[in-house]
Parts: C-alpha cells; sequence; structure tokens
C-alpha cells in the first residue's frame, strides 16, 4: 500500500473526530436527530480547520446504510466508499476549475437525478467564491428550490467573494482557527500513536507556526519526522523548516525590556539569517506581547487555555512594565507586521521596529511630564524613568519654563493685582493661563491689554491668532480665565484685529506677508519632516497644534510679526 501522509490518515471521520470545531459539530448532531437538516450549507473559515472534512462525515451520517445517524458507522460499504471518494451519490466539485456557467448547467442537469445507492445526493463544492457572478446567478433558483433528495454544501475561506443572494439561500456555519494548545494536543497524540519522538517544545513550535490551522501543524509534523533519521538538534531542526522557536520569541523580549539594543540587532540578523519571515516573526511577536497585556490586565491570571503559552513563562517580567507601555508595543508590532509583509526588504522592518520599541521605554513619562508641566509645576523623573535610568538611560530632570509661575494667591512676590491697570500683572496673567490651557497661552503670547473703562478692555494680539480668539468658545474661556484671575465679574472684550503687525496697504505690505507666509510654510514642512517629532507624534498620538517662529529675522525677510520693514531688517 501506497504512504498515505499524516493529514490525509489522521482526517476526521465522525462528528467526534472533529478538533476545534464543537459549535458546528454540536448544530448538526441536532440537526440530524430532529430530521430539520436543510437543503443547502455554507461552510467559512481559513485553511485546514476541518471544512471539507465535516462535509463528507454529514454526507456519511445522510446516506449511512444503519440509518440517518448523528455519528456514522464508518464500517458500511456506504460510509467505506464515501471515506474513498469511491460513492457515486456525493459529489464533489473544485470551484475553482469548474467556476462557469457551462459547469452550473452540466450540475442542474445532473440534480434531476435521483440517488444511485444512498438516501440523497450531496454536493461539496470546494472554493465557492471562485465560480463567476453568472454562474452564481444561474444556481439561484436550483439552489432555493432544490429536488428533496438533493443537498448542497459550499466550502469557502473568502467569505466576503460569495454573493449575498446565495448566502441569503444557505445555512452559514463559521469555522473557527484552532487553539494553539489544541493543537499542540492533537501533535501529541498523533505522537504517540505513531510512535514519533519529538521534543515538547519541537510541538508547540509547530503548532505555534500552524496559525490555527490543524492541517498546516500536521503537515509540519510529517517534515519534522522525515528529519528523524538523522542526529540534529531541536533549534536546527526548526532552522530548516524557518519557524520561530520560542527562545528567540524570548530572547526579543528580553532585549526590548532591557532595552539592550545590540542585542536586538544580533536578533534581527539572526531571524534574517535562518530565513524566517519578517512578517510573521512581527505577529508571533505580537502574540507574546497581547498575552503579556492579558496577564498584565488579569493580573496575572490567564484563562485555561493559555496556561501553556510562552507568555505564562515571563512571570518575571511583567513587574517590569506597564499597560501603557504594552499598548505602545503592541501597536508599534501591529503596524511592522502590515510593513514586513509589503516591504521588499522585511529584514530592515524587522531590525527598526525592535530598536524602536526597546527604546520605548525613555518616553513613556511624557504624558505625567506634559501634565504636569500644565499645573505649572517642575518634574524631576517620574517613577518609570527612574527605573529606565537603572538600565543605562540618562537622568532626566524638567524643571518648570521661566514666565509660566502659578495662581497669584499661592505666589507672594508677584506684585497687587489692579483691575484698572491690568497690564502690570498681564505677563503673570499669560504665563499662568499657559498651565491652564496651552493653546490659549500661546495665542497671548506677544499680547498687550488696554483698559477702555471699568467694562471693557481692548486686547492686542498678533494678526495670526485674531482668528482664534475670535471664536466664541475661545472668548468665553478667556474671559472666564480673567475673571478668576483679576476679580472682575462683568468684562466685556475687544479684540485688535491688526495685533503688532502695521497697517499698510501698499505692494510692500502685501509682499511683506506673502514672504512671511511662504517662510512659515517651509518652517512648517521642515519641523514636521524632524524625526523627534514623527516619534513623538506617533507614540503618543498627539497632534500639532501650530507652528510659528520665535523672534527670528531672516535677511529681506520679516519672520517674526511683520513690524519691521526688510531696510531695517538688512541693518540687524
Amino acid at each position: 500500500m501506497s504512504y498515505l501522509v499524516l493529514a490525509r490518515k489522521w482526517r476526521p471521520q465522525t462528528f467526534g473526530d472533529v478538533v476545534g470545531q464543537e459549535h458546528v459539530t454540536r448544530v448538526l448532531q441536532n440537526a440530524i436527530r430532529t430530521g430539520r437538516l436543510s437543503h443547502a450549507y455554507l461552510f467559512s473559515g481559513p485553511r485546514g480547520v476541518g471544512k471539507t472534512s465535516v462535509a463528507r462525515i454529514l454526507a456519511k451520517a445522510i446516506n449511512c446504510e444503519k440509518g440517518i445517524t448523528p455519528e456514522p458507522c464508518n464500517e458500511c460499504s456506504n460510509c467505506q466508499a464515501i471515506t474513498s471518494g469511491r460513492f457515486p451519490d456525493v459529489v464533489e466539485i473544485d470551484g475553482a476549475s469548474n467556476r462557469g456557467i457551462e459547469n452550473v448547467r452540466n450540475l442542474q442537469e445532473s440534480i434531476t437525478y435521483r440517488p444511485i445507492k444512498g438516501r440523497s445526493r450531496i454536493f461539496i463544492i470546494d472554493e465557492v467564491h471562485m465560480l463567476t457572478t453568472e454562474a452564481f446567478n444561474a444556481l439561484l433558483k436550483t439552489l432555493e428550490e432544490p429536488p428533496p433528495h438533493v443537498h448542497f454544501v459550499f466550502a469557502t475561506t473568502e467569505i466576503h467573494k460569495v454573493l449575498p443572494t446565495v448566502l441569503s439561500r444557505c445555512q452559514r456555519f463559521e469555522f473557527r482557527r484552532i487553539a494553539t494548545n489544541v493543537i499542540a494536543d492533537h501533535l501529541r497524540r498523533i505522537c504517540k500513536a505513531e510512535n514519533f519522538n519529538v521534543p515538547d517544545n519541537v510541538i508547540e513550535a509547530l503548532a505555534s507556526e500552524a496559525d490555527g490551522s490543524l492541517r498546516d501543524a500536521e503537515t509540519l509534523l510529517e517534515q519534522v519526522v522525515a528529519f528523524q533519521g538523522e542526529d540534529i538538534a531541536d533549534e536546527e531542526l526548526l532552522n530548516l523548516l524557518g519557524i520561530v522557536d520560542q527562545t528567540t520569541l524570548l530572547e526579543a523580549v528580553e532585549a526590548i525590556l532591557s532595552s539592550d539594543h545590540p542585542r536586538c540587532v544580533e536578533i534581527a540578523q539572526k531571524v534574517y539569517e535562518r530565513g524566517i519571515d519578517g512578517s510573521r516573526f512581527c505577529a508571533r511577536l505580537l502574540e507574546i506581547f497581547h498575552e503579556l497585556l492579558l496577564l498584565k490586565l488579569s493580573r496575572n491570571k490567564l484563562p485555561p487555555d493559555q496556561k501553556r503559552t510562552i507568555a505564562s513563562r515571563l512571570g518575571s517580567l511583567i513587574e517590569e512594565i506597564d499597560v501603557d507601555q504594552l499598548q505602545i508595543y503592541y501597536e508599534l508590532l501591529l503596524r511592522a507586521t502590515e510593513q514586513a509583509r509589503r516591504s521588499s526588504e522585511p529584514r530592515f522592518v524587522v531590525e527598526a521596529t525592535l530598536l524602536k520599541i526597546a527604546s520605548v521605554p525613555r518616553l513613556i513619562a511624557i504624558p505625567q511630564i506634559v501634565r504636569a508641566l500644565k499645573d505649572g509645576k517642575s518634574v524631576t523623573v517620574t517613577q518609570s524613568i527612574d527605573a529606565i535610568s537603572e538600565r543605562g538611560t540618562p537622568h532626566l530632570t524638567i524643571q518648570k519654563p521661566k514666565g509660566r509661575e502659578e495662581i497669584p494667591h499661592s505666589e507672594p512676590k508677584l506684585p497687587p493685582i489692579d483691575p484698572l491697570d491690568p497690564a502690570k500683572s498681564w505677563k503673570h496673567f499669560v504665563g499662568w493661563i499657559d498651565t491652564q490651557d496651552p493653546i490659549l497661552g500661546t495665542a497671548l503670547n506677544e499680547s498687550t491689554i488696554e483698559v477702555l473703562n471699568e467694562k471693557r478692555w481692548k486686547l492686542t494680539v498678533l494678526s495670526v491668532y485674531t482668528s482664534l480668539l475670535q471664536q466664541e468658545e475661545k472668548q468665553k474661556k478667556l474671559l472666564d480665565f480673567i475673571r478668576q484671575f483679576f476679580g472682575i465679574q462683568d468684562l466685556s472684550l475687544d479684540i485688535d484685529e491688526n495685533g503688532k503687525k502695521k497697517k499698510s496697504n501698499g505692494p510692500a505690505s502685501e509682499a511683506q506677508d506673502a514672504t512671511y507666509n511662504n517662510v512659515k510654510a517651509e518652517l512648517k514642512q521642515t519641523v514636521m519632516n524632524d524625526p523627534v517629532v514623527k516619534d513623538v507624534l506617533e507614540i503618543l498620538g498627539a497632534r500639532v497644534v501650530d507652528i510659528r517662529p520665535v523672534k527670528k529675522v531672516l535677511k529681506n525677510s520679516v519672520i517674526a510679526d511683520g513690524s519691521e520693514s526688510p531696510a531695517e531688517t538688512e541693518e540687524k
């Protein structure tokens, strides 16, 4: 007898043999028991999870000589003929090679014939999404009202390509990816039954590499068995198969958590030399950090089906990181997985990703720093940055910026506040607003105030900010801050639309405006292309509110506020 590969030899022959699809087999068995079998079923899901196998088992259950039964006997001639693919009343069709309208017409003609040996004729169409639109449309009427002796079973890996009109005529079952630990248990049963001596760490690596496909796992196991006659170490065996082993993944996690950049480069090179797919490596690393995140959120308690995963072995490393860090790692790896899949040089994507993730802890305290600065406080190294400093990262101390003082009643050195002469305390007011609302504080920078009367003030700002301050919401917020700071309850505010810029209706003024706008646009492009700015925006999910020159004069151009003429600029 010719050799039979493991995937065929261990193909399930009863509903009880099906691995990881209990939600499907239970419903089908109940339908058989109650006599509620549908005329059309649609099985969808990833490759190698049992769609075609369940379709054949259903055909045996319907045509078994012992009667319609939830579990076929696999002993009668009908069951054995269906198992070997020789039963005339079970027709398997490849949708990829029989996708045209002529093939569907031939199918429609054969449907009218009565069963030869069985009770019903079963038509199994694999990869049904490959049928053309015309073929689908030709099949619709027959699919909706087939003869009573006919059952259709469609299987597809791309359910989104199946027409809605077909979906509405079928009972749909979604086959799931099989859990890694379930695949590993199945591989162990095969090894025990076949007397294969395969190390447990290799079995777990095969189960993870299969990515939920039992057929892929059985094929990988067969490749491992092919090397059993040779003296090959476990690591070398995984290298031959191009599989990401747990040791390499664990080394990558440790290098990331310890910010060991040279080690990250070595691991990326190792992955490349072993021929491991860069996208697959990032995806496996993503799985680990996902499980670490679950560990952290569940306070080191994993669900039962994850107890044997690699994350359960990293308990000591969990204490070094918090949820915010893990979320950043997770997002960066999610992007890297897709980038490596599309890149012509995935090795560099892997290397850059490991280095970037290993550098993330230095930035993890930035949100706390920003919140502290908004409160007008000095910041001296948060706890997470202290931990990083112990690993060699420079110690950071951030002082409160000059001019951003506390609220006056907490700073006795501030001058007395006079509501009738606010110019004396205006700079202190602007510094305080900067700690409460940085956008509003930036808009008030370089501003002046003038009292028109007891109930009316005039605010003069840079022209670039007049439109912002004329917004009703911003004006209301500004008046609220003025009331808090100066103690004035009833006040109206006039905003000078010209700011500090001189009025000029001549060509020179228009040229200055154009030059100012051009230089500012160039400055914005330069800032947005800066690598540091890009990293901050990406890691923190931030956005740029405004970019403006700060007291900088370019020859023959007015950069700061347009208050000087070109001649005055040249003199400076």
